[in-house]
C-alpha cells in the first residue's frame, strides 16, 4: 500500500468465491482460539495511519482446500485506518489463506481473505469436497436461521458463487418471498445470476410492485450480474427492466442491452427515448447508433447528448416513423 493513502473498499459482496478459492493455497472455516497484537507502527509520512499486525489461531478446522492445523497460525498486517480487520477470540471464520512459511498463513486477499459476509454458526453433515462443500455449510448455516444479519450476509456469500445446485436455489427463492426488502433483495441478487427469464420476471414484478418503498434496502444490493447478461433470448426481460423505478436495476439492464446489439431491441429503445432520465436517453440513444448506424447521423458521445438532446431524440423518431418501424418490426408486447 504505497503511502499508505486511503484506498476505497470494494463494493460490499463485490467478491468470486471461485476466484478466491483458486488464488489461495488453503480455504478453511474455524474458531479463532486466540488473537494476538505483534506490533502497531506509525508511519512517518502519513501519521494518521498505522501498520497493525495480529496474529491468530484456530480450532474446530474444516478445510475446503489445503490443510490447516491447529498449531498453525495466521498472521494479518493491515493499515488503519481505511481498513481494520475485526478477530475476535471464539468467533467462527471463514479464510482464504496463503501459505507463508512453516505453520504460518497469511490472507490471500487483502480485503476478503477473512470473509466478513460468511457466518458458519452450522456445518452441514453432508460430505462433499471444495467449492461444493462450502456451498453446502453456508446453505446449513442460513437454513431456518432467526438472525436477520446473518440471513443476509449468507446471502451474499451465495451471490459471490458461479454456480449454485437446484436445492439451493430452491432455499434462496423461498427468501425472494419474504416480506423483508433487505432479504428479498439479497435473495433476488442471486437468484438473478441463474439468468432464468422466470426469474428475471420475478424480478422485475417485484421491483414494479415495491421498488419505489425499498430505498436502503436496494442501496445495499448488488445487481451488477444483470449487466454481464449476453443472452439475446433474454432481451424481453432485460427490456422489462429497463423500465422498473430502479436506476441501478435500470442501468445495469441497458449495459447488457448495448452489449448484445441485437436488431429486436430496436423498438424497445426508441420507447425509451421517452424516458424521464436522460441518462437512459442517452444510453438508448447510443444503443440504437450502435445496432442501426444510419449513415446521415452520428453516433452521439454523452457530452454531444447532453448539448443537442432534443435534436438526437427528434432525429431517431422520425427515423422510426418514416422507415425504422418497417425494417425493424416490434415484437409482441409483454
Amino acid at each position: 500500500m504505497t503511502g499508505c493513502s486511503a484506498e476505497p473498499r470494494p463494493a460490499w459482496g463485490s467478491y468470486s468465491i471461485p476466484k478466491l478459492f483458486a488464488a489461495s493455497d488453503a480455504v478453511c472455516a474455524g474458531k479463532v482460539t486466540f488473537v494476538s497484537f505483534v506490533a502497531s507502527e506509525q508511519q512517518p509520512a502519513s501519521p494518521e495511519y498505522h501498520r497493525v499486525s495480529r496474529v491468530f489461531g484456530l480450532s474446530d478446522i474444516r478445510c475446503y482446500k489445503g490443510a490447516v492445523s491447529t498449531v498453525d497460525r495466521v498472521q494479518v498486517t493491515t493499515y488503519e485506518p481505511p481498513y481494520s480487520l475485526s478477530v475476535k477470540d471464539e468467533e467462527q471464520v471463514l479464510l482464504f489463506l496463503k501459505q507463508a512459511g512453516s505453520n504460518t498463513w497469511e490472507l490471500a486477499d487483502r480485503y476478503w481473505g477473512k470473509l466478513e459476509n460468511a457466518h458458519l454458526t452450522s456445518l452441514a453433515l453432508v460430505e462433499a469436497s471444495g467449492l461444493a462443500q462450502l456451498e453446502l455449510d453456508v446453505v446449513q448455516s442460513l437454513r431456518g436461521s432467526p438472525n436477520r444479519d446473518l440471513i443476509l450476509n449468507n446471502l451474499t456469500v451465495l451471490h459471490g458463487f458461479d454456480h449454485l445446485s437446484e436445492e439451493t436455489l430452491r432455499l434462496v427463492s423461498s427468501y425472494a418471498n419474504s416480506a423483508d426488502p433487505f432479504a428479498a433483495l439479497a435473495a433476488f441478487s442471486v437468484l438473478i445470476r441463474t439468468q432464468r427469464p422466470d426469474e428475471l420476471t420475478r424480478f422485475c414484478d417485484y421491483l414494479n410492485k415495491h421498488g419505489n418503498s425499498a430505498g436502503p434496502a436496494l442501496f445495499l444490493s448488488n445487481f451488477a450480474s444483470l449487466a454481464e447478461i449476453r443472452d439475446a433470448s433474454l432481451l424481453p426481460e432485460l427490456e422489462r427492466l429497463a423500465r422498473t423505478p430502479v436506476f441501478s436495476v435500470r442501468t445495469s439492464a441497458m449495459d447488457a442491452i448495448r452489449a448484445i446489439k441485437s436488431p429486436s431491441s430496436v423498438p424497445a429503445l426508441v420507447g425509451l427515448l421517452d424516458d424521464s432520465d436522460s441518462n437512459i436517453q442517452s444510453s438508448a440513444l447510443i444503443a440504437l447508433w450502435e445496432i442501426v448506424q444510419r449513415p446521415d447521423e452520428v453516433g452521439p458521445s454523452v457530452a454531444m447528448f447532453e448539448k443537442e438532446r432534443s435534436r438526437f431524440v427528434q432525429s431517431w423518431k422520425q427515423w422510426w416513423s418514416g422507415t425504422g418501424h418497417n425494417l425493424y418490426p416490434e415484437r409482441q408486447r409483454l
